[in-house]
């Protein structure tokens, strides 16, 4: 509470114009401590439904595991639960130059400049959205199914993720918990680079702890669908970025543009077709045309993933010796 307190200050002293922003955010963070409820006490209530108790115990389980496997700090987080009736928690903007693929950044207290801005209501995303697009950028807008508060707060879990298949969630705990253990202010490639190398390695790790050889096999078959297809947006990412440091016009550039990402997005589409991946990923890349600001969710997650392996494989795979080293590179 003293914490939501200081939030509230922190609004006040805020410019005009980044006070109803930072409102929202205030607001869906107290929605979800109003609807929490401890998972002990769900466990020990008769009438929680069979299949919410399991997904609970699982995720329990994956917690622990990250704690004890991976020095990954658990603490109190998610050992509540909460309900928010929606698909996502949040809507996360990202945003570039017409013909640029850097991405555009905002700046927040504490994390300091991020290369997304993301709200609890998906209206209020596109609103948002919208007034970028106005003003001459390419803008996506990608839906978010859980967040960190890289320690401020305990996270609880949310029914945004908590139903997924038992690797997805293993990775999405993993991921959310290696930014409370590093998380580089203002730099949004290198956090999440390194959160997808360790929760790629904790999956895998966390499979073999169980036995399960089927498993971690259908796994690397999936990392490496996921490798492809993040080397075929980061190609066409280098593509335009070449294009748009060229001597070209503008207007060429923008002809070459529009054919580069139109067959991007034919190839992805016949990449997901019978692919089984879920409809919130088909409709960010398919519903509408590319843009430069689809691309940059791959490379802030992926760009500097294998730096991060390497670096994990050079350490032995010992977790302390691996995060020492992150904390030194540059």
């Amino acid at each position: 509470m003293f914490r939501m307190i200081l939030a509230f200050l922190a609004v006040s002293a805020l410019p005009g114009c980044q006070v109803p922003y930072y409102s929202q955010a205030i607001q869906g963070q107290w929605e979800i401590w109003r609807l929490q409820r401890p998972v002990a006490n769900l466990l020990k209530n008769p009438a929680t439904p069979g299949d919410l108790r399991s997904r609970l115990l699982l995720a329990q389980e994956i917690v622990a595991f990250a704690e004890e496997h991976l020095s990954l700090p658990a603490g109190n987080n998610y050992r509540t639960y909460a309900d928010l009736k929606r698909d996502s928690v949040l809507w996360s903007v990202f945003a570039t130059p017409e013909l640029s693929v850097e991405a555009v950044t905002w700046k927040y207290p504490v994390v300091g400049a991020l290369a997304y801005r993301g709200y609890f209501s998906p209206d209020q995303a596109q609103t948002f959205a919208d007034k970028q697009r106005a003003d001459g950028l390419d803008v996506a807008i990608a839906p978010v199914p859980a967040y960190s508060t890289l320690g401020w707060f305990n996270d609880p879990l949310l029914n945004t993720f908590l139903n997924d298949p038992p690797r997805q969630l293993a990775s999405l705990i993993f991921h959310e918990l290696t930014h409370k253990r590093y998380y580089r202010a203002g730099d949004t490639a290198f956090s999440e680079a390194l959160a997808v190398a360790v929760e790629r390695e904790g999956v895998r790790r966390w499979l073999r702890d169980h036995h399960d050889v089927d498993g971690l096999a259908t796994y690397e078959r999936r990392l490496r669908a996921v490798d492809d297809f993040v080397r075929r947006v980061l190609t066409a990412r280098d593509t335009l970025k070449t294009l748009y440091a060229s001597d070209l016009p503008e207007q060429a550039q923008r002809t070459e543009k529009r054919k580069i990402l139109d067959a991007l997005q034919a190839d992805i589409r016949q990449l997901l077709t019978g692919s089984g991946s879920n409809s919130a990923t088909d409709s960010f890349w398919l519903d509408a045309p590319l843009g430069n600001a689809h691309l940059n969710v791959i490379s802030a997650y992926y760009l500097s993933v294998p730096e991060f392996e390497n670096l994990l494989e050079t350490c032995d795979g010992d977790w302390e010796r691996f995060y020492v080293e992150v904390k030194r590179l540059p």
